[in-house]
């Protein structure tokens, strides 16, 4: 049976490992937003989050 700081540090881990996954996600649209749109306004806006994520891996 894990202790209580175990438990915790595992329902940390699986936490971090689902946000990277949706963090992956995110920046996958947002690729496909810049890729697909011809509105410069969206472009920006699209490669900017896609920067963002990116310096918080």
């Amino acid at each position: 049976m894990p202790t209580v700081d175990e438990q915790r540090w595992s329902n940390t881990q699986l936490e971090n490992t689902r946000l990277r996954g949706h963090k992956n996600l995110l920046r996958e649209k947002m690729r496909t937003i810049a890729t697909i749109t011809d509105d410069e306004y969206i472009k920006e806006i699209a490669m900017d989050a896609i920067h963002k994520t990116a310096r918080r891996d």
